[in-house]
Order: C-alpha cells, then sequence, then structure tokens
C-alpha cells in the first residue's frame, strides 16, 4: 500500500516537474519587445488587432476569414480580463480604440498556457499507448522542443491548433480502444475546432475516421454506423461552432478560404510554396529539433511494426497532412 502511494507521488513529482518546467520556458522572455515593438511574427499583429476589435466594436463577426475566428474569441476574453484588471488599477476606464501593448503579453501567455497543456495531453496519450514512462518522456520532449517553445511565445493560433490536434489524437486512442459514443463526439469536435483555429487543423477529422475503422469490424460494411456520424457530426459542430458567421457570410467565407489556399501555393521566398515537400523536409532536419524528429519517426515505425493499429493511428494524422500542405 505504502509502495503504490509513494509510487504515485513520485510520478505526480515528476509529471508536476515537466509541466511546471515545460510552462516556464514559455512563459520565460514573453514581454520581448514590448511596449516599443510587437511586429516580430507576421501573424501576430493582425491577430491581435482582430481579437482587440472585438472589445471595441462589439462586433464578434471578423468580416475576414483568412484567419479563421476561434481563437481570436479565446484572445477576446482574455483581453477583457486584462482590461478589468486594469480598470480595478485605475489605469483606464473604458474600452480604448487600439490594441493595448499589454493585449500581446496577455496573448503571449495564452499561448503559452496551451502549450503546456499540450504536453500533459501528450503525456496521457503516451501512457494509454504505452506506458507512464512512455509518457512522461513524451511530453519532456514536447515540453523542450525548440519549435514548439518558440511558437509558444507569439499570440498565434499555432499551437493552439496543435493543442487541439493533440487531443483528437488522444480521443482517437479512447475511440480504438473503447468505441464509446462520447469518444466519437469528442474527437470530431476537437478537429472541428482545430478546423476553427486554423483551417489545415481540419485535417485532424481524418484521427476519428481512422479510429473508427480499425475499431469496428468490416463485416458486412459494419463500420458504416451511427458513432461514424457522431464523429462527423462533431466536426461541423466544432468546426461552425468556433468559426459561426461562416455560415451567414458564405461569399466572405470561401473568399478567406480561397485566400489561404492560395497563399499555401504560391512561392515565396523564404516560406512556403513551391515544391513545399523539400521545404518542410529542410526545417524538420534543420533545426535544434532535428534530432527528435529522426526519434520520433523511429518511434512511430516501431509501433507500427509493434502494434499496426495504434501504429496507424498515429501516422494518420501527420502523413495525410505532410500531403496536403506539400501540395
Amino acid at each position: 500500500m505504502r509502495s503504490a502511494t509513494t509510487s504515485r507521488m513520485l510520478l505526480l513529482s515528476l509529471l508536476s516537474a515537466v509541466l511546471l518546467g515545460s510552462l516556464l520556458l514559455r512563459v520565460w522572455g514573453s514581454d520581448f519587445g514590448l511596449p516599443e515593438y510587437s511586429r516580430y511574427h507576421p501573424d501576430e499583429q493582425a491577430l491581435v488587432d482582430r481579437a482587440a476589435a472585438i472589445l471595441w466594436t462589439g462586433d464578434w463577426n471578423l468580416h475576414r476569414f483568412n484567419y479563421p475566428p476561434f481563437y481570436s474569441y479565446l484572445q477576446a476574453a482574455a483581453y477583457a480580463a486584462y482590461f478589468l484588471w486594469g480598470a480595478a488599477q485605475g489605469q483606464w476606464s473604458v474600452v480604448p480604440a487600439f490594441p493595448l501593448p499589454g493585449y500581446y503579453h496577455v496573448g503571449r501567455l495564452l499561448t503559452a498556457l496551451f502549450g503546456t497543456l499540450t504536453a500533459l495531453v501528450v503525456y496521457l496519450s503516451g501512457r494509454r499507448l504505452q506506458s507512464t514512462r512512455t509518457g512522461l518522456l513524451s511530453a519532456a520532449l514536447l515540453g523542450a522542443s525548440y519549435l514548439h517553445v518558440i511558437h509558444s511565445h507569439y499570440a498565434t493560433f499555432d499551437v493552439m491548433t496543435g493543442f487541439l490536434v493533440a487531443l483528437t489524437v488522444l480521443f482517437g486512442l479512447l475511440i480504438q480502444a473503447e468505441t464509446e459514443s462520447k469518444w466519437y463526439l469528442l474527437a470530431g469536435l476537437c478537429a472541428g475546432l482545430a478546423g476553427a483555429t486554423k483551417y489545415n487543423g481540419a485535417v485532424a477529422l481524418i484521427i476519428p475516421l481512422v479510429a473508427h475503422i480499425l475499431a469496428t469490424p468490416w463485416g458486412e460494411w459494419g463500420w458504416l454506423n451511427g458513432r461514424l456520424l457522431l464523429a462527423l457530426g462533431g466536426f461541423l459542430l466544432g468546426f461552425f461552432g468556433g468559426n459561426p458567421f461562416a455560415l451567414s457570410n458564405t461569399n466572405e467565407f470561401l473568399n478567406g478560404l480561397a485566400l489561404v489556399i492560395h497563399h499555401y501555393g504560391t512561392t515565396q521566398p523564404g516560406f512556403e510554396g513551391l515544391q513545399n515537400w523539400r521545404w518542410y523536409l529542410r526545417v524538420f532536419f534543420s533545426t535544434a529539433d532535428a534530432v527528435w524528429v529522426l526519434a520520433g519517426i523511429a518511434g512511430l515505425l516501431g509501433l507500427a511494426c509493434k502494434n499496426w493499429r495504434k501504429g496507424l493511428l498515429l501516422l494518420a494524422f501527420p502523413v495525410t497532412y505532410f500531403l496536403v500542405v506539400s501540395r
């Protein structure tokens, strides 16, 4: 009994240390460039401006759909809390018609929080896949990942998208293990919210679909059942729940989506565009994370050889995503 309690305390201590270290790496220096300069990231200023505009206009329809609005809504809620805190300190009494420098810091802290929560989700997935040790190692690797730490320092939507995709993977593993309806709904919902955060996050829908096919007997098309429709319904609920004005502004929505697709397909010096697959591979293998990318690929292939169903489920998203962005 005492041994079990000691083991739980040790696990809790190690997990807490990993998560605290992950958070500190993401919070440390998050006020860089403020208040004088805030244009370190090509998307950060645009996203902060859009979220701040909600506060001074009261209009939740952002009218431009090149960026989905879900993360802007979360940012706007965080900025509102910051504004009220400042009002309580006597700093202001009305919402200014411009972004406050503090909005950038608050937005970055929000991203840092979701980056840390992603490490927790990865731990839960690793524990379910293999063992507690696997979960802890996975969380530690993501917590110290150079690219993930860097992007967790910006008030942008990339880390939030990754968090929602990681949640979709976790629920996909639960679908594969238990096939309960609630996991289908939650997996579809998270995939839809990922798409409402950044359009290419919608590729995460492949996860519950593959999990369902792998977990359901194929005889007489048995996998075509209501649970699959529940995942699809959850996806639509998440996508349009997080992007509610897309249906009432169809023309603007399609134009914004087309702009994004054109952006990814157009050559940009130093960025994606021409031969995307080569550009992304160069990024993967030329950063401080190159060793972990190789280790991750080896781990995925090893898992696929050991348990092809789990391996295929984990490979479904990265392979599909890479093929999509490479086109």
